[in-house]
């Protein structure tokens, strides 16, 4: 059912909607099971550990799909309150750029390069080696962000309006939300935070490169367009153009026959080259 779904939404303009509906589904069956767990007072963790991207590299080898699965995978209410609330605001800005498959690129592509970047940071700085041995990492935010900044490339001067707080344009908005990342790589929330640098690195970079293709193609269109349209007039003016002398020398020809035997013992052809110009 959901492979039909999606594929309904790859035909649509409503990814965004999908992935969020994905994410809360995904949330409210991870919440009603704990829930359950809990009551028979069995834990949900050691389940979980299973789909959330794991630091350590001996664990991440033997269950890869994580690096996709952690991005659909959320802690609490609020923490997915907010994901999905910046993935509605951004995601539709970014669907009036990228088709829907483009933006469900963007979303896993996201969630590796921000898989990628948590796991290597914790497996080379000397900072994560010290203070952290296993972690696991969950959470669409590394997608979300590459959904903004790849949004804010395409449409830089796009205008986002703050209450209280007026206006202000996506590029502003995304350097300031990288910049906060930046600035918690050291924090509580380190894994999250240098997940979202690896988000917003691939949302540019993709943004970037679907700009240098969309250029290219155009040119290449437009070249082609110009070159069919140059090969048309050239066969048009191929076949209209005539020799003057060969004109003016049948015409003489049909009226002479015309003084001789009359109008009507032209032939239809005959007719056709008197009076063509």
């Amino acid at each position: 059912m959901v492979i039909d779904l999606l594929k309904s939404k790859l035909r649509s303009n409503s990814m965004v909607t999908f992935l969020i509906a994905l994410n809360v589904t995904i949330w409210l069956i991870v919440t009603i099971l704990r829930i359950f767990l809990t009551l028979f007072n069995i834990d949900i963790y050691p389940l979980l550990t299973l789909l959330e991207l794991p630091s350590d590299t001996t664990t991440f080898i033997f269950q890869p799909w994580t690096i996709l699965t952690y991005s659909f995978l959320h802690t609490g209410f609020f923490h997915i309150l907010f994901n999905m609330l910046a993935l509605h605001w951004f995601g539709h800005f970014a669907e009036e750029h990228f088709s829907s498959r483009q933006i469900i690129v963007i979303y896993l592509l996201g969630a590796i390069a921000g898989g990628i970047l948590f796991i290597l940071a914790f497996n080379t700085l000397p900072y994560f080696q010290t203070h952290f041995h296993t972690t696991y990492l969950l959470g669409a935010s590394a997608s979300v962000l590459a959904i903004v900044t790849a949004t804010a490339f395409a449409k830089p001067s796009y205008k986002l309006r703050f209450f209280l707080l007026g206006e202000c344009s996506l590029k502003w908005f995304a350097v300031i939300m990288v910049i906060i990342s930046f600035l918690g790589v050291t924090g509580s929330n380190a894994g999250g935070d240098i997940a979202h640098l690896g988000g917003a690195a691939i949302g540019i970079l993709y943004a970037y490169i679907h700009k240098l293709i969309s250029q290219h193609r155009n040119i290449f269109t437009r070249n082609a367009k110009n070159h069919k349209a140059t090969k048309m007039a050239d066969f048009h003016f191929q076949r209209g153009t005539r020799d003057p002398q060969t004109h003016d020398d049948d015409v003489d020809q049909i009226l002479d026959k015309i003084k001789r035997t009359g109008y009507a013992s032209l032939t239809d052809d005959e007719k056709q080259r008197l009076f063509k110009p």
